[in-house]
Protein backbone atom coordinates (compact mmCIF):
# COMPACT_ATOMS: atom_id res chain seq x y z
CA UNK A 1 0.00 0.00 0.00
CA UNK A 2 1.32 3.40 -0.93
CA UNK A 3 1.46 6.23 1.56
CA UNK A 4 -0.57 8.34 -0.85
CA UNK A 5 -3.30 5.69 -1.12
CA UNK A 6 -6.89 6.89 -1.21
CA UNK A 7 -8.28 6.44 2.29
CA UNK A 8 -11.89 7.23 3.13
CA UNK A 9 -14.18 7.21 6.13
CA UNK A 10 -17.01 4.74 6.29
CA UNK A 11 -20.25 5.70 4.50
CA UNK A 12 -23.11 7.02 6.63
CA UNK A 13 -25.52 4.34 7.85
CA UNK A 14 -28.56 6.25 6.63
CA UNK A 15 -28.66 7.77 3.20
CA UNK A 16 -30.91 10.46 1.86
CA UNK A 17 -32.92 10.12 -1.28
CA UNK A 18 -33.00 7.44 -3.91
CA UNK A 19 -30.27 5.75 -5.84
CA UNK A 20 -27.34 3.54 -5.06
CA UNK A 21 -25.97 3.86 -1.52
CA UNK A 22 -22.45 5.33 -1.25
CA UNK A 23 -19.62 2.81 -0.97
CA UNK A 24 -17.31 5.16 0.94
CA UNK A 25 -17.43 8.21 3.17
CA UNK A 26 -15.42 11.44 3.17
CA UNK A 27 -11.74 11.44 2.10
CA UNK A 28 -9.19 11.09 4.90
CA UNK A 29 -5.59 12.31 5.14
CA UNK A 30 -2.91 10.38 3.30
CA UNK A 31 -0.72 8.29 5.62
CA UNK A 32 2.30 10.44 4.73
CA UNK A 33 0.35 13.49 6.00
CA UNK A 34 -0.67 11.66 9.18
CA UNK A 35 2.96 10.84 9.85
CA UNK A 36 3.98 14.52 9.50
CA UNK A 37 1.02 15.93 11.46
CA UNK A 38 2.25 17.33 14.79
CA UNK A 39 -1.25 17.00 16.26
CA UNK A 40 -1.24 13.20 15.97
CA UNK A 41 -1.01 11.41 19.32
CA UNK A 42 1.83 8.87 19.33
CA UNK A 43 1.90 6.13 21.96
CA UNK A 44 5.05 4.41 23.17
CA UNK A 45 5.13 0.64 22.93
CA UNK A 46 7.83 -1.82 23.98
CA UNK A 47 8.28 -4.56 21.39
CA UNK A 48 10.19 -7.78 21.95
CA UNK A 49 12.03 -7.60 18.63
CA UNK A 50 12.43 -4.70 16.20
CA UNK A 51 15.01 -4.65 13.40
CA UNK A 52 16.77 -7.57 15.04
CA UNK A 53 17.09 -5.86 18.42
CA UNK A 54 15.26 -6.98 21.52
CA UNK A 55 13.21 -4.91 23.92
CA UNK A 56 12.83 -1.85 21.69
CA UNK A 57 10.66 1.19 22.38
CA UNK A 58 8.73 2.39 19.32
CA UNK A 59 6.04 5.03 18.86
CA UNK A 60 2.80 4.07 17.15
CA UNK A 61 -0.43 5.59 15.95
CA UNK A 62 -3.32 3.73 14.34
CA UNK A 63 -6.72 4.18 12.77
CA UNK A 64 -9.33 2.58 10.55
CA UNK A 65 -10.35 3.56 7.05
CA UNK A 66 -11.64 2.31 3.74
CA UNK A 67 -8.83 1.79 1.23
CA UNK A 68 -10.13 2.62 -2.23
CA UNK A 69 -8.67 2.08 -5.69
CA UNK A 70 -10.63 2.79 -8.83
CA UNK A 71 -12.55 -0.18 -10.19
CA UNK A 72 -12.16 -2.21 -6.99
CA UNK A 73 -14.61 -2.24 -4.05
CA UNK A 74 -13.29 -0.38 -0.97
CA UNK A 75 -11.48 -2.55 1.59
CA UNK A 76 -11.84 -1.84 5.32
CA UNK A 77 -8.39 -1.69 6.95
CA UNK A 78 -6.67 -0.86 10.22
CA UNK A 79 -3.53 1.13 9.45
CA UNK A 80 -0.55 1.46 11.77
CA UNK A 81 2.32 3.91 11.63
CA UNK A 82 5.47 3.00 13.56
CA UNK A 83 8.51 5.17 14.21
CA UNK A 84 11.69 4.83 16.24
CA UNK A 85 11.91 7.71 18.76
CA UNK A 86 15.72 7.58 18.57
CA UNK A 87 15.59 8.05 14.77
CA UNK A 88 17.92 5.09 14.28
CA UNK A 89 15.46 3.16 12.09
CA UNK A 90 13.20 4.25 9.27
CA UNK A 91 9.49 4.77 10.05
CA UNK A 92 7.12 2.19 8.59
CA UNK A 93 3.44 1.76 7.80
CA UNK A 94 1.51 -1.47 8.24
CA UNK A 95 -2.08 -2.48 7.59
CA UNK A 96 -4.41 -5.29 8.56
CA UNK A 97 -7.78 -6.25 7.18
CA UNK A 98 -8.89 -7.19 10.70
CA UNK A 99 -10.37 -3.93 12.03
CA UNK A 100 -10.29 -5.26 15.60
CA UNK A 101 -6.58 -6.08 15.49
CA UNK A 102 -4.53 -4.40 18.21
CA UNK A 103 -1.46 -2.47 17.00
CA UNK A 104 0.79 -4.70 19.12
CA UNK A 105 -0.68 -7.77 17.39
CA UNK A 106 -0.08 -6.28 13.94
CA UNK A 107 3.56 -5.66 14.84
CA UNK A 108 3.90 -9.19 16.21
CA UNK A 109 2.44 -10.67 13.00
CA UNK A 110 4.89 -8.67 10.91
CA UNK A 111 7.82 -9.62 13.14
CA UNK A 112 6.86 -13.32 13.05
CA UNK A 113 6.49 -13.24 9.28
CA UNK A 114 9.87 -11.57 8.86
CA UNK A 115 11.61 -14.07 11.15
CA UNK A 116 10.10 -17.05 9.40
CA UNK A 117 10.45 -15.72 5.87
CA UNK A 118 14.19 -15.24 6.41
CA UNK A 119 14.60 -18.95 7.12
CA UNK A 120 15.19 -21.27 4.13
CA UNK A 121 12.91 -23.97 5.58
CA UNK A 122 10.06 -24.47 3.04
CA UNK A 123 7.68 -25.44 5.86
CA UNK A 124 7.81 -21.98 7.40
CA UNK A 125 4.90 -19.56 7.10
CA UNK A 126 5.42 -16.88 4.48
CA UNK A 127 3.95 -13.36 4.39
CA UNK A 128 1.05 -14.40 2.17
CA UNK A 129 0.02 -17.11 4.67
CA UNK A 130 -0.81 -14.64 7.46
CA UNK A 131 -4.42 -14.43 8.69
CA UNK A 132 -4.62 -10.77 7.68
CA UNK A 133 -3.16 -8.66 4.89
CA UNK A 134 -0.05 -6.78 5.97
CA UNK A 135 2.07 -4.27 4.11
CA UNK A 136 5.18 -2.40 5.20
CA UNK A 137 6.34 0.76 3.47
CA UNK A 138 9.27 3.08 4.06
CA UNK A 139 7.87 6.52 4.93
CA UNK A 140 10.97 8.42 3.83
CA UNK A 141 11.08 7.44 0.16
CA UNK A 142 9.07 10.50 -0.93
CA UNK A 143 6.03 8.50 -2.05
Amino acid sequence: MRLDANLFGFPPQKRKGRGRPPSKGKPLKKLSAVFKDRKVCWQRLRVGLWYGRTNRIVEITSGVALWYRGGVPPVPIRWLLVRDPTGEFQPQAFLATDLNARPSDILAWCDDAGDEADNDDPNNIQHDDLPVALVAHDLTDGA
